[in-house]
């Protein structure tokens, strides 16, 4: 079943030409006053910007880039081939993100310093033109200027969700993964054969939790959170690893990519009759895991969960962060959802940010109410318990942590967790934007010391 084009959860569908668009403007001035002074407005729009974005956006950009420590370079590398994913047109990879590149601590600077100058140069002009954009103008009702400004004191939220998938702070919330206090054993797998996070080490490595599907099958069943029952493992259209024979395998089941994100090539099982042929039984060639189909009890189509769990700093454990629910319209074949549009969903469990009623459902865009199913709360209330105390065994360094989930009767069937989770500016009020910017900030701060500034990999 090779496929040719891949589905995926889609976004704004738009946007990275809106950088062009701004540069562009900027240049096409050369004709009517002159390359001197074309180059004095340059400079002076990416003096404005430096002196304009926040502190915590400087610095972000200041470590991102210029940083040679082991973790920034590593996240640097990984970042580029993350981008092969979540680009238009992306594709699952071959092998995990941090595998994929290897390029040195001041190449990967210089290839990272490009986008990031540009961007910074012209975000003034860029930030304008994306007011215009149809994921704002039919999105959560927002002050113009407020967003403006917003964009500017934020440059990273422009196009923050990955190009054209729209405006958003989980390119913000990555600075999370860029402080990590990564070391060279955090970054090989661990022991395949047991829990070892429970058992000789405090914490899952990095290489394991970051973007592998088929280690959130581990982690969740050493938590006893249920999970889609876990078939095979298959690469080069041959299984790599069997966990369920054939004819003991749940009836519905989908391919999944292992190493990918925004559900990117997730399809439909076709069924057994070309299995391990080599050639074209799985949707292509790289990794992929074959798992049981769920499907929400409430609602026909497609429907999943994102949750959040949040760890300030000065706290001794994470809080719930908010419930956001996403479904398909009953026409649409996908497995995936959409990841803008949608609707909180408020538990007895009071989230960080976002409305607090409990009990409800509220579109933020229309500001409808509906009362939240009873069986769906106690799921999601579970759910909550859950992810507090996995978020505890992922560690402190992390401070955000989004985890994907259905409902299936009143159980949470838990599908995969993420680091670097995002909240869409089309999605949420103002208020929320400046809670959340804020939040990150914060606790960027307070960890870089001890996990960036002051941490010696070679030495852990």
């Amino acid at each position: 079943m090779t496929v040719q084009k891949y589905t995926r959860s889609n976004g704004a569908k738009s946007g990275t030409e809106s950088y062009f668009i701004g540069g562009g403007l900027v240049l096409a001035l050369t004709p009517f006053l002159g390359k001197k002074a074309v180059c004095t407005i340059t400079a002076g729009l990416l003096t404005f910007q430096l002196a304009m974005m926040s502190s915590f956006d400087r610095t972000v950009a200041w470590y991102s880039v210029l940083s040679q420590k082991l973790g920034p370079v590593t996240m640097r590398n990984a970042s580029i081939g993350f981008a092969e994913c979540v680009r238009p047109g992306g594709k699952p990879t071959s092998d995990h993100c941090l595998n994929l590149y290897r390029l040195s601590g001041p190449m990967s600077s210089m290839v990272a310093a490009v986008p990031v100058l540009y961007v910074i140069t012209f975000a003034p002009v860029i930030a304008f033109i994306r007011l215009f954009y149809p994921e704002h103008i039919y999105g959560v009702p927002k002050n113009p200027l407020r967003l403006y400004w917003f964009f500017l004191r934020h440059p990273v939220a422009i196009q923050g969700e990955g190009p054209s998938n729209g405006d958003g702070l989980a390119a913000m919330n990555g600075c999370e993964s860029m402080i990590y206090p990564i070391t060279r054993k955090t970054l090989e797998a661990g022991p395949a054969d047991r829990a070892y996070w429970l058992q000789e080490e405090p914490k899952p490595r990095l290489r394991d939790m970051f973007h592998d599907k088929l280690f959130c099958h581990r982690f969740f069943e050493s938590h006893g959170a249920k999970h889609p029952i876990l078939v095979a493992e298959v690469v080069d259209h041959r299984r790599r690893h069997v966990f369920l024979e054939p004819g003991k395998a749940p009836e519905k089941l989908i391919w999944k990519p292992r190493y990918s994100t925004m559900g990117l090539g997730v399809e439909k099982f076709t069924g057994w009759e070309d299995m391990d042929d080599g050639k074209t039984w799985a949707p292509s060639q790289v990794p992929y895991v074959i798992e049981e189909m769920i499907q929400a009890t409430e609602y026909e189509a497609s429907e999943w969960y994102r949750m959040t769990t949040l760890w300030d700093y000065d706290e001794e454990e994470p809080m719930p962060g908010y419930c956001w629910r996403t479904r398909n319209d009953k026409s649409d074949p996908r497995i995936q959802t959409d990841i803008i549009g949608g609707a909180y969903c408020i538990t007895s469990h009071k989230p960080f940010v976002g409305p607090s009623e409990k009990g409800v459902c509220i579109d933020p865009r229309t500001g409808k109410k509906t009362a939240l199913d009873a069986k769906v709360e106690r799921a999601l209330t579970e759910a909550i318990e859950l992810q507090k105390k996995m978020h505890m065994n992922l560690g402190k360094e992390l401070h955000s942590i989004g985890w994907d989930v259905m409902v299936r009767d009143d159980d949470p069937i838990f599908i995969e967790f993420n680091i670097n989770n995002g909240f869409f500016c089309c999605d949420h009020s103002m208020d929320e934007l400046e809670v959340m910017a804020d939040f990150y900030g914060r606790q960027f701060f307070k960890r870089l010391p001890n996990q960036l500034i002051n941490f010696d990999a070679e030495r852990c």
